[in-house]
This record gives C-alpha cells, structure tokens and sequence, in this order.
C-alpha cells in the first residue's frame, strides 16, 4: 500500500483578501446580497479545485515567471505553487492587465 498524499493546502495573499472583499462589495451593491454569495462561492470553489492534477491546465504568465492564471468566471485567478500547496496571489477581473496588478 502506497503513502496517502496529503491535500495541498490553499491559501491567499493579502491582496487576494482584499481582491475578494472589493468583489463582494461591488457584487452586493450591483446584483444583491443572494447574487454576492453565489459569486464568492463560485470564486473559492474555484481556487480549491485548482488542485496538482489540474495545475496542467492552468495557463502560466509570461511576465510573471512561477505565477499561472486560472478564468473563473469574470474574473482570473492568479496563483503559485508554494512546497505543494497553492497560494492564490490575486482575483483580478478578466479586463484587468496582470503586468500592472501582480
């Protein structure tokens, strides 16, 4: 029987803290508080499926060497491995330019 692989862990920056907080924000004041809810949870369902196996699939960032990009949404998420685990750096929307936010 092989060695069971633990579960990386995910975790945020503290930009991609306040990146969450202002999404909310924005989401509440526009599209209500059901609308925000359902929004945040499709972004961290988001970040937690960004697992080993489908790291492969995310796209990486040219100017931004060890980053890699993952769309959820209308927004991109913006993530590095860090010893096996995935540290989300930022959650910029989609018109955003990562050179000038990461």
């Amino acid at each position: 029987m092989s060695p069971r692989r633990r579960r990386p862990r995910v975790f945020y920056t503290r930009a991609a803290a306040r990146d969450l907080e202002g999404i909310a924000a924005y989401t509440r004041h526009v599209w209500g508080p059901e609308q925000c809810e359902r929004y945040l949870d499709v972004l961290e369902q988001t970040c937690e499926q960004i697992l080993p196996e489908h790291r492969h699939l995310a796209r990486d960032v040219p100017e931004r060497p060890g980053i890699f990009r993952w769309r959820a949404e209308s927004h991109v998420v913006f993530f590095r491995d860090v010893d096996g685990d995935l540290e989300i750096v930022r959650i910029l929307h989609a018109r955003m330019l990562p050179s000038r936010h990461l």
